[in-house]
């Protein structure tokens, strides 16, 4: 699952900075939280319960299991044991939290009924037993492991759990932002934010305000995410990256007076697939959505259906466009694409001892056809525009593929 999917990267950084910001503003909040807290303790209650009905709505499974996490955690912030970071509740939290997320940023998102759910699931399920049986024997060897003392030349006053409590923090973040750096999937950032957001409620549990700031801004960014998530399944095409065609009716409705609209098809696309499968079918697809999304020219490319896909290019003309559209058709044109061969061995090693030999792969080339027309004044619709587009499309078709022809 891809959410928060900004792409710059203010962004991806907004909701730490308002955590940031939260942990300096807290001390001049306290008492106006103090003085509506019975209502403000509902807050996280509320936007949480919101966040698991839109992740099983959308079901999202690693998101659902992740809020079922920060509710219980929050409903045992709230209960009388807790007092503060000495207490055994807060000890357990603060090593059981960080692994948890660590374990959720490497597991993929199956859904919300899959065994992988199920065995998340089950797994907090089973720490629950295991810190109520930690906490009702206090000479068990963890707490000793506990308060292990690892970095006396670290040690500061401002830091309240132990030192064990750090390093498991540190390795914990250290494998969410791996399996970032590695998947782009940005919901381990959450997973990071929550890391942090949680750091900083355990260090300080018995103060309120900040342990309502932290899952305040830690749900409302989860919620953020999910929208985000759902704007992508909307109006964006899965396989391609590119968005779809209801965000082309939607931009076409704001468009001016001035803009040209190309129509792209893949040349022989059905004898492709029929001939090398629909796996390489879609490799192809994404390989051409990928070239347009770099179109040049100030245009917009959008999966239209099928194998067919538009570019929009507002305040253009023709003449200014048509160098642009045969920048992209060469790109597409000139781009190896590799066949696997069926003689190819499946193991690994294997393929790569032969992967040197000609007759294990086979290279093809894949072309695209494209017609464009202009908004003019016998064209007023985008839909007429797009007809017209069209009709120059099947004349590249006619003509040979693998052209540009305007109308």
């Amino acid at each position: 699952m891809r959410v928060i999917s900004l792409k710059s990267g203010t962004g991806y950084l907004a909701p730490f900075l308002l955590l940031i910001i939260g942990v300096f503003a807290a001390p001049s909040l306290t008492p106006k939280i103090l003085e509506y807290r019975v209502i403000l303790t509902l807050l996280p209650y509320v936007l949480l319960i919101f966040v698991t009905l839109l992740a099983l709505h959308f079901n999202v499974g690693r998101m659902l299991v992740m809020t079922v996490v920060l509710l219980f955690c929050y409903w045992l912030l709230q209960g009388t044991w807790n007092r503060g970071a000495a207490s055994q509740l807060v000890r357990l939290l603060s090593i059981l939290l960080p692994i948890n997320f660590a374990i959720i940023a490497l597991c993929p998102d199956r859904g919300v009924r899959s065994m992988l759910s199920y065995a998340l699931t089950s797994l907090v399920v089973l720490e629950v037993a295991l810190a109520i049986g930690l906490i009702n024997s206090l000479e068990h060897p963890f707490w000793q492991l506990y308060q292990l003392s690892l970095m006396d030349f670290l040690y500061t006053p401002a830091v309240a759990l132990s030192q064990f409590t750090v390093l498991t923090t540190a390795v914990a973040g250290l494998v969410i932002l791996t399996s970032w750096l590695f998947t782009r999937n940005s919901f381990n950032l959450l997973l990071l934010l929550a890391l942090l957001a949680m750091a900083l409620v355990l260090n300080q549990a018995d103060v309120f305000a900040q342990r309502l700031i932290n899952f305040s801004i830690l749900s409302v960014a989860m919620l953020t995410s999910l929208l985000f998530y759902s704007h992508n399944m909307a109006y964006r095409d899965e396989l391609t990256g590119l968005r779809g065609r209801r965000a082309l009716n939607e931009y076409l409705s704001r468009m001016g007076r001035h803009y040209v609209i190309a129509m792209l098809d893949v040349d022989r696309f059905k004898k492709f697939n029929d001939t090398y499968g629909h796996d390489m079918g879609d490799h192809v697809l994404r390989m051409v959505g990928a070239q347009l999304a770099n179109v040049s020219g100030g245009g917009k490319a959008f999966r239209y259906g099928g194998e067919e896909f538009a570019i929009v290019f507002n305040r253009k003309q023709l003449a200014q466009v048509k160098p642009h559209l045969e920048v992209v058709r060469e790109m597409i044109a000139d781009y190896p694409m590799k066949i696997r061969s069926q003689s190819r061995p499946k193991d690994k090693k294997e393929g790569r001892k032969l992967r040197s030999k000609d007759e294990l792969d086979k290279e093809v080339r894949v072309t695209v056809s494209i017609g464009a027309a202009e908004r003019l004044v016998p064209l007023k619709l985008p839909e007429q525009v797009i007809k017209a587009a069209d009709q120059a499309l099947y004349q590249a078709k006619r003509k040979g593929r693998n052209r540009v022809c305007v109308n």
